[in-house]
């Protein structure tokens, strides 16, 4: 999973949608991209520079999870 995952997908009117696109076999899985992550990037870029109100639910929950588990490592 990427961190694309984590911002927010509502600024397109379309569903985000993954391009599959290489089998890494050390893994064995596929490798896909964010379509059109370049927007959803330069959105959350552009919201964190002039605050808007939004939130980022899922960003939090995954700092949450982060610190969670450094914590829990260096205890």
């Amino acid at each position: 999973m990427s961190i694309e995952w984590f911002l927010d997908t509502t600024i397109k009117e379309e569903e985000p949608t993954v391009r599959w696109t290489s089998y890494d076999s050390e893994l064995d899985r596929y490798q896909g991209e964010l379509i059109g992550k370049e927007a959803y990037v330069r959105d959350f870029l552009t919201a964190t520079k002039r605050p808007d109100g939004r939130t980022w639910p899922k960003l939090e929950l995954l700092w949450s999870h982060l610190l969670a588990v450094c914590s829990a490592q260096n205890s």
